[in-house]
């Protein structure tokens, strides 16, 4: 089933209330399944996925572009720059993820709406350091590679050489 953006403005909707306490996730669940014909699964993951990005936090579920796109637009309008802040940084948490499960498949489209939105929050300093990080070319990769070493070739605090 094709997510619509009919549809995804219901689940942001939807998942807003559920966030704010105003709707059980149960119900949500119920009304996209019975507008949408949605899976209950998907609906379920698009709602813990607006959690996650307001909350700052990686999710783990794939969630389409227009998608990502409307929630951080919404995410702006409706709790501010802070709260965008904490999408940003949850949406490139999901990035770091994926692409480090599937090394060969890159989330451009995804990179690409993120960034436009980082001009609405410049002037908070709410990025960490793993944003800073993650600017510097080729350092994502070498992070890549080496979570994909053994532990067997790393080396104890106790023989380094101070």
């Amino acid at each position: 089933m094709k997510i619509t953006i009919e549809i995804i403005k219901d689940i942001y909707e939807l998942s807003a209330k559920v966030y704010l306490d105003k709707l059980s996730k149960n119900a949500a669940i119920d009304f996209l399944e019975e507008k949408h014909g949605m899976n209950r699964g998907s609906a379920s993951d698009y709602i813990l996925i607006f959690k996650r990005m307001m909350d700052g936090e990686t999710y783990k579920r794939t969630c389409n572009t227009e998608a990502t796109n409307y929630f951080l637009t919404q995410i702006l309008v409706n709790f501010g720059a802070e709260k965008l802040c904490d999408a940003i940084n949850s949406v490139y948490s999901h990035i770091d993820y994926y692409e480090d499960l599937n090394p060969k498949k890159r989330l451009n489209s995804i990179r690409d709406i993120v960034s436009k939105y980082e001009k609405h929050t410049s002037f908070l300093n709410c990025f960490s350091d793993d944003k800073y990080l993650r600017s510097i070319d080729g350092m994502v990769q070498n992070i890549q590679e080496a979570r994909r070493e053994p532990d067997c070739n790393g080396v104890t605090l106790d023989k380094l050489d101070w």
